[in-house]
């Protein structure tokens, strides 16, 4: 399938089966009424349930009211990506108002996004963390992951918080989010065109170190790679000679589908320093950190990785991918506190995890059979501009991420030939020592092109105060 098809998906799709309850449930019954380690007094109110996307898939979300005015404040979504990774690691290690230490306590964080949003924190696909299905087959792709997180959302504004539908709603989310924001913004746009009872006030979508384009992604992290000192000179020229014709640019270098054989091997020979050895790619000036769960550097959770992203270096080592296992941390990431803190009897039961649920949680699923449909975002940002006058998006990278790097989104959005608003330009911050450089930044016609300096793949925990600073400028729509 590909994207000249997205709509044609949303109107199929959304013949399944799904109704809006005539009953609007008791909110109160997800309030976190106790959770432990929170020693401090909140200002906001905090509730984690489940949501029901239909046909048998329930959805577990973790929902933090806005420190400010959360009857009238925005209402935002946050999606991790994986594929399969659990949003919680958004809420206790990025953006939430509180976060875990390596030893499973909690402690504030003052940077959090719920400043002046609520902010929904969705365990998506089923499968993932405490997310389930009743039949227990856990066999998705992109559409009907859109799907089910289109119709959690309308149970989330229509059973759960129906005194939030007319509040702004925004959807972000990160790394594979590149996926799973656009097609969900899609599918949103398409369900409020079919003149449902409800109608969801979408304003806007962010992207975070997406995977926006595969061949781009792939591409650009040689250039990536070299530019950064990963690769020698010898290595640089044999592939400027095997794989690229003068003059030597991102258009004449054809690194990941070339038929060379010679270019092949050189471009292996690139992998295998990228992802071969014990390099963070999340973060390439950062540690490669190890958990208990691990027994030194892992190159099962590398092969994993890049099994679910990197699919043109899956086809190319079949036999040396490994499956994941249960408690499978996401490499050189250390989620040993989330792994602990989550897993905790009382835990469990402040957050309403039913004891019937016989899971152990984990950063990311090992019973997620997930099927990847799109080669690139192209087509689907093109949909949605063209189905609403009014959405913008803001697409930003942590520049020391090689996972999902800041080239390959950047040339994403040149050639998606939007009108350049602003050029690229330094953006700043503030801090105790004055005014600071976050990154660079470029405007296009409804797209906001965001680096954040010194950031990895997971900008909000890297960089949290210009991570911030740039999520209020994408609330309001305002260039930085």
């Amino acid at each position: 399938m590909r994207v000249s098809q997205s709509v044609a998906w949303l109107l199929s799709v959304s013949a399944l089966t799904w109704h809006v309850s005539a009953k609007v449930d008791d909110p109160t019954a997800d309030l976190i009424t106790n959770l432990p380690g929170l020693t401090w007094q909140t200002n906001y109110k905090q509730y984690s349930g489940y949501l029901n996307a239909g046909n048998g898939h329930y959805l577990h979300y973790w929902f933090v009211e806005s420190q400010s005015k959360p009857a009238t404040d925005p209402v935002v979504l946050w999606l991790n990506g994986g594929p399969g990774c659990s949003s919680l690691d958004g809420l206790i290690y990025e953006n939430g108002p509180f976060h875990v230490t390596d030893n499973g306590t909690l402690y504030i964080n003052n940077y959090a996004w719920n400043l002046n949003t609520s902010v929904i924190y969705l365990e998506a696909p089923i499968g993932v963390g405490y997310s389930y299905s009743t039949d227990n087959k856990y066999d998705m792709n992109d559409n009907t992951t859109a799907d089910d997180n289109y119709h959690a959302l309308l149970d989330f504004f229509t059973n759960k918080f129906p005194t939030l539908v007319s509040n702004p709603f925004y959807v972000t989310g990160e790394s594979y989010g590149g996926i799973y924001v656009p097609t969900l913004t899609l599918r949103i746009l398409q369900g409020n065109a079919d003149n449902p009872p409800l109608k969801i006030n979408l304003r806007a979508f962010a992207v975070g170190n997406g995977l926006s384009s595969y061949d781009l992604n792939d591409d650009s992290s040689v250039w990536f790679a070299y530019f950064h000192g990963l690769v020698d000179e010898t290595l640089w020229n044999n592939l400027m000679a095997s794989c690229c014709t003068t003059p030597y640019t991102r258009q004449t270098c054809n690194f990941e589908n070339s038929k060379s054989v010679q270019c092949q091997k050189d471009v292996e020979e690139v992998n295998n320093v990228i992802y071969g050895g014990q390099l963070n790619w999340y973060d390439i000036y950062g540690d490669c950190y190890t958990t208990t769960h691990q027994s030194g550097f892992s190159v099962d959770k590398y092969l994993h990785s890049l099994d679910l992203m990197y699919r043109k270096w899956k086809s190319a080592n079949k036999n040396a991918l490994l499956l994941s296992t249960v408690n499978e941390n996401v490499p050189c990431i250390d989620s040993n506190g989330a792994d602990i803190y989550l897993n905790r009897a009382d835990v469990r039961t402040a957050i309403h995890i039913p004891s019937t649920l016989d899971r152990t949680w984990s950063i990311c699923s090992s019973i997620l059979h997930y099927t990847t449909l799109y080669d690139t975002m192209a087509g689907v940002y093109q949909d949605i501009f063209k189905m609403s006058a009014s959405i913008y998006a803001t697409v930003y990278n942590g520049d020391t991420d090689l996972a999902c790097n800041f080239l390959g989104d950047e040339w994403f959005l040149d050639d998606l030939n939007l009108t350049v608003k602003t050029s690229y330009r330094e953006w700043y911050y503030q801090d105790q020592a004055g005014k600071e450089v976050a990154g660079w930044t470029k405007d296009f016609d409804r797209v906001h092109f965001v680096t954040v300096r010194g950031a990895g793949h997971m900008v909000p925990q890297y960089r949290p105060v210009p991570a911030l600073e740039m999520f209020q400028a994408f609330i309001a729509n305002r260039d930085l």
